[in-house]
């Protein structure tokens, strides 16, 4: 698989380099691929989750970002007793 070989590149680049071992291991689960085996793998899970929804950081544009606002502000406004919503990021 080529994740798995990258993976284990990085994993002999950060060894090289002293790289704290829990630190190593949470880039292996980050992925997926690899069990969560310390609380840093699921920081640096919940990073790149956090990351990746920003604006334009993977494949999406800022006109599909807007649209899900939109559409979540439109969700909202549908309950009874809401007069305003406002999706904030």
């Amino acid at each position: 698989m080529k994740w798995n070989m990258n993976i284990r590149n990085t994993r002999k680049i950060l060894k090289k380099y002293g790289i704290d071992e829990r630190v190593i291991r949470a880039m292996e689960s980050h992925h997926e691929e690899y069990p969560f085996s310390t609380p840093e793998s699921y920081i640096v899970t919940a990073a790149d989750v956090l990351s990746a929804a920003r604006p334009g950081a993977r494949r999406g544009t800022v006109e599909n970002y807007i649209k899900r606002l939109a559409d979540l502000e439109k969700t909202a406004g549908e309950f009874p007793g809401v007069k305003n919503a406002y999706a904030i990021s």
